[in-house]
């Protein structure tokens, strides 16, 4: 590998930021120098975010059109070299709905910055963050849905480096530190020889 290294300067783009995963993977990059564009809809907890490093950490908070916002971000990194794209869908309380609308959004996402992966032969991660909560139909009718929604993605975007990571766990330290670990592997150009995937995160005991 050519060592973590490689993020420094680079751009990324991290959807959810606000989620542990979120979170983690925005501290994490911007530790590592590279330009986080943090996004979420949450503005006081994406300016917590964005203290940790100022310099590195850029928040956008989604506004009541968020469609408009993907329209603004295709106007800004549409064509701009973009390394790293991570969209986390996270999945709460049995909220299928909820769910079903950040599909949406990731979808809009991946397709406004499409051009920016491709000039910055990015990677672009659907990261489907389950919190364990809600009964197991539920949660199994998600699984289904996110499967489905992450193969229709991908056949949208055969030219696009693009993973799909399924993780159900408690976000103990020690699980997140390895999530995003998973995470800035699959970014790497150590893994440009990895065809679409979808993958699952296997939590441990810490």
């Amino acid at each position: 590998m050519q060592g973590l290294s490689f993020y420094r300067d680079k751009t990324v783009i991290i959807s959810a930021a606000a989620t542990p995963l979120g979170r983690a993977l925005c501290h994490r990059l911007a530790d590592l120098d590279a330009m986080v564009v943090a996004l979420g809809s949450d503005e006081s907890e994406l300016n917590v975010i964005a203290r940790h490093n100022p310099s590195r950490i850029q928040s956008l908070q989604w506004t009541d059109d968020p469609h408009r916002m993907t329209d603004q971000i295709a106007q800004v990194w549409g064509a701009e070299p973009l390394h790293l794209l991570v969209s986390v869908l996270p999945f709460r309380n049995a909220e299928l709905a909820a769910l079903r609308k950040t599909m949406r959004l990731s979808r809009a996402l991946v397709a406004a910055v499409a051009r920016g992966l491709q000039a910055g032969r990015g990677c672009g991660v659907l990261l489907y963050d389950d919190a364990g909560t809600g009964g197991r139909v539920a949660r199994r009718t998600a699984e289904h849905a996110f499967a489905k929604f992450a193969g229709d993605v991908q056949r949208g975007h055969p030219d696009l480096r693009l993973h799909a990571l399924s993780a159900g766990v408690g976000w103990s330290d020690g699980n997140l530190d390895r999530a995003v670990d998973l995470v800035l592997m699959l970014g790497h150009p150590v893994a440009s020889g990895l065809a679409p995937a979808q993958l699952s995160f296997a939590a441990q005991a810490d």
